[in-house]
């Protein structure tokens, strides 16, 4: 007889389109001013510009991640909506566990969404300065570290890239990343207006497999990572003087797409901390 044919073994793809937009960040500096300048103000203000850009970088991703229509249903919740929460994060006990539950929960939706295709490995909590440091004065993380020999070396501040909010690099298997990038919304001129580009109140559980830049000749598709930019052009740097006008023009281009890539691999929570 033939060998058993299995003909519905195979998986369906989807290929997503997208489109990346070009951004540039410009200056123009007059002639007199670049010259007599007691620094080199053009490498200033390339350097100035290049920061915006970043900073736009992250603002896009930010505002991705924080879109809750960019998840399924199942992968976004209110933490006190989330079964066995009792409030917020902040005011947590040791009894409670309302840090943990909230952890645990959003890794089990995600591992039953990818079956099982993320190790504990590749997670990374993301929030902002301000939910790291109201997290840290919970009961739940000061009993813990109280009653832990690493306890002297929390108060001197060497627990870690996190030591300065109060938390240590991973909590309960997931690593934590505070995004401090900062934004400034008020014009040149006005009183400055200036806040965290993450909210305090929407961390962001998320996978990213692999390093954090994928080679360029690289063909391998991205492993469940929440979020991705393809970047075709990055921090292209330019400058010219144009003679008849006597200025010095410069500007920063990139040329990039910010996209959401699997849902599924990630966790919006929301209504965290106070």
């Amino acid at each position: 007889e033939d060998a058993p044919e299995y003909r519905g073994g195979t998986e369906s793809f989807q290929f997503l389109p997208y489109q990346t937009k070009r951004l540039f960040y410009g200056f123009r500096l007059g002639q007199k001013a670049s010259q007599q300048a007691s620094w080199d103000i053009l490498a200033q203000h390339g350097r100035i510009k290049a920061q915006q850009a970043m900073t736009a970088r992250t603002q896009l991703a930010v505002t991705m991640l924080t879109t809750s229509g960019n998840y399924p249903a199942a992968n976004t919740s209110a933490v006190s909506s989330i079964s066995g929460v009792t409030g917020k994060w902040d005011v947590s006990t040791t009894a409670r566990q309302d840090i943990k539950r909230s952890i645990d929960y959003a890794l089990d939706i995600i591992q039953l969404a990818t079956l099982g295709g993320i190790s504990i490995e590749d997670f990374r909590l993301v929030m902002s300065p301000g939910c790291a440091r109201k997290m840290a004065v919970s009961q739940e993380i000061v009993d813990y570290i109280k009653g832990s020999p690493d306890a002297i070396e929390h108060i001197r501040g060497n627990l870690g890239p996190q030591a300065q909010y109060g938390l240590p690099k991973r909590l309960y298997g997931v690593e934590i990343v505070v995004e401090n990038a900062v934004k400034v919304t008020s014009r040149k001129g006005a009183t400055k207006a200036s806040s965290y580009v993450l909210a305090d109140t929407t961390p962001i559980l998320l996978a990213r497999p692999g390093a954090l830049v994928a080679p360029t000749d690289s063909n391998t598709a991205p492993r469940f990572s929440t979020a991705c930019c393809f970047m075709f052009e990055e921090m292209t740097v330019e400058s010219k003087f144009d003679a008849d006008n006597r200025v010095n023009k410069g500007r920063i281009v990139e040329d990039y797409a910010m996209t959401m890539t699997a849902g599924i691999s990630g966790f919006l929570f929301t209504a965290a901390v106070a």
